[in-house]
């Protein structure tokens, strides 16, 4: 999705780059199931960021699309 969206022109790479790169100096993925690769949470999380900066979705947006995604309600790809 991350690079799908920014295909389409929704965003400039930049803008996730500078987002990922702060998630990883941070260093502080408290989602991340203890034993799991960091990088992946932190991956959603600036994604998440991104997307909440940009306006693209809201806050409820994304929680509902959370859910969905982990009931298997929603599958399509970007």
């Amino acid at each position: 999705m991350v690079v799908g969206l920014h295909t389409k022109g929704i965003y400039p790479w930049d803008d996730f780059e500078e987002l990922l790169f702060a998630e990883i100096s941070a260093s502080s993925c408290e989602a991340a199931p203890a034993g799991s690769p960091e990088y992946y949470y932190q991956w959603v999380e600036a994604f998440t960021r991104l997307l909440a900066k940009k306006e693209i979705l809201s806050d409820i947006e994304m929680a509902e699309r959370t859910i969905q995604f982990k009931i298997g309600a929603r599958r399509e790809m970007y």
